[in-house]
């Protein structure tokens, strides 16, 4: 099993999981926070891009919402 490293840019309704091993990762993730989607705290490993939107759905009520004292649910970096 080959694991990958993904985050999730998030936006009104919208969910975007992307692999931080893409080699267009850092193109992609610039174009979504450009258009107003912000980057998770919640990133996850997992063998592909359905598998990964699977559970980050399945166990987004488990994410902490807290960032520091801010009760938020997405951080831009």
């Amino acid at each position: 099993m080959n694991n990958k490293h993904y985050v999730f840019l998030l936006k009104d309704e919208v969910i975007v999981p992307q692999c931080l091993e893409d080699k267009e990762c850092g193109e992609v993730i610039s174009s979504l926070l450009y258009q107003g989607f912000v980057v998770s705290n919640v990133h996850i490993l997992s063998e592909g891009t359905e598998a990964a939107l699977k559970k980050y759905q399945m166990n987004k009520n488990k994410y902490s919402n807290d960032f520091f004292g801010m009760n938020i649910s997405a951080v831009v970096c």
